[in-house]
């Protein structure tokens, strides 16, 4: 007798639609929150254009050593390398992240970084310079990016920093005689 007991169809229904609502509510607010840690990631990764000008500024007059490490939003830079690393200070997930801006000097079909290339003292132009991002779980062979890796969490990273596809880095300029 207990067998021929069905439910009826209505119950069904409702128990399906409550699930779906449940699970709505619990994961629309947290992909809104995604987004909305995506977008304001991105607003600082596009505002740091000033700290490349201002690297590519130095690199062509010849001197990174002018480069002022001081922090200008939340961009610090390495005089050094000119470096540039964006911080990400008040994201919910822990310490301070960041992001790594590498630039990169494509000079006769070969990657050098900046720095290497200023010791270099070849002639540099506007043109031959660019800028790869890194940050967390970025894989990499060249040693200058493996040094250079930011700890923001790939997922939340801008598109142009989550996968470094650059081969045919010189850690030092040979010269053709």
């Amino acid at each position: 007798m207990l067998r021929d007991l069905k439910p009826p169809k209505n119950i069904i229904y409702h128990v399906l639609i409550g699930t779906f609502v449940v699970l709505a509510v619990i994961n629309i607010p947290a992909t809104l929150r995604y987004f909305e840690l995506r977008q304001q990631i991105d607003r600082r990764y596009q505002a740091a254009l000033r700290a490349k000008q201002e690297v590519v500024k130095h690199a062509l007059s010849g001197d990174l050593s002018g480069l002022d490490r001081a922090s200008a939003d939340n961009a610090s830079f390495s005089p050094a390398s000119g470096v540039i690393t964006l911080s990400f200070p008040d994201l919910p997930d822990g310490p301070e992240k960041t992001l790594k801006l590498l630039p990169v000097v494509l000079d006769s079909g070969v990657h050098y970084p900046l720095e290497v290339f200023m010791k270099s003292r070849r002639s540099l132009e506007p043109g031959k310079i660019y800028w790869l991002c890194t940050s967390f779980r970025v894989r990499a062979r060249e040693r200058y990016i493996k040094a250079n890796i930011g700890t923001l969490d790939i997922e939340l990273a801008p598109t142009e920093c989550r996968h470094v596809h650059w081969v045919g880095f010189a850690d030092e300029i040979r010269e053709k005689t």
